[in-house]
């Protein structure tokens, strides 16, 4: 799943990525902690986490 996820996100595709996660799912990093309840804030994240995998390279 790991492999498919990052796929997914390295190719911006969020439909591949959407089938991976079941609401709500709980995210917890160092900094905070976050359910996602609805498809929009799972794309909310992955927008982010896309992004953030392209700057850094």
């Amino acid at each position: 799943m790991l492999e498919l996820t990052a796929q997914a996100l390295l190719g911006n595709d969020f439909h591949a990525f959407e089938p991976h996660f079941h609401l709500p799912h709980r995210i917890e990093t160092a900094e905070s902690k976050r359910t996602l309840r609805t498809r929009d804030d799972l794309l909310a994240v992955f927008v982010q986490v896309a992004a953030d995998y392209k700057r850094r390279g």
